[in-house]
C-alpha cells in the first residue's frame, strides 16, 4: 500500500514540475497571453504587432459551432464588435486569424460567440458562449506600439 502511495506522489510531483515549467517558458517568451477555459470552449491571444491586418488567436477550442469576435475596449469590458472570423466548426484552431484594423497601444477582446446555425455572425443572435460562473469565454490582448515591439523601448542614437 505504501508503494502506491509513493507512486501517487511520484505522479503529482512529476505534473507539478511540469506546470511550473511550461509557466516558465510562457512567461518568458516575450508576449502576454490571457487564457480563458470553460467546458471545453478555450481562448488564448497575445500581445499583436501594430503592423498586422489581423488579430493572429494563438488556439481557441469551441464545443459548439461558431465565431471568434473581437471587439474594442470599453472601460475594460468588451465593447462594441470590431470583426468577427468566419463560422468555425467545433474543434481546436491554432494561429486563427481574424482580419481588422487595430491601433497602437489600443486595448481589445478575443470572446468566442455559438452560432445560432445559419453560419452567418449577428449580434442579437450569435450569443458569446459562457463559463461555469455566466462569464464570456474571452481574452483581453493589447497591440503594441513601437516603444515596446520586441519587449523593449526604442533607442535611438
Amino acid at each position: 500500500m505504501e508503494q502506491n502511495n509513493n507512486k501517487v506522489w511520484w505522479v503529482v510531483g512529476v505534473i507539478v514540475v511540469a506546470a511550473i515549467v511550461v509557466f516558465m517558458v510562457m512567461r518568458g517568451s516575450g508576449t502576454t497571453s490571457t487564457d480563458t477555459t470553460a467546458g471545453g470552449n478555450t481562448i488564448s491571444v497575445s500581445d499583436q504587432d501594430p503592423n498586422s491586418v489581423a488579430v493572429v488567436i494563438d488556439s481557441a477550442t469551441l464545443s459548439v459551432p461558431g465565431f471568434i469576435v473581437i471587439h474594442e475596449d470599453t472601460n475594460g469590458a468588451p465593447g462594441v464588435t470590431i470583426a468577427e472570423s468566419s463560422a468555425l466548426t467545433a474543434g481546436t484552431y491554432a494561429n486563427k486569424s481574424v482580419i481588422v484594423t487595430m491601433k497602437p497601444g489600443a486595448t481589445y477582446w478575443a470572446m468566442l460567440h455559438s452560432d445560432d446555425g445559419n453560419g452567418i455572425y449577428n449580434a442579437a443572435n450569435d450569443l458569446p458562449i459562457k463559463d461555469a460562473s455566466g462569464m464570456p469565454v474571452m481574452a483581453k490582448f493589447k497591440v503594441k506600439t513601437a516603444s515596446n515591439l520586441n519587449g523593449s523601448p526604442d533607442v535611438k542614437g
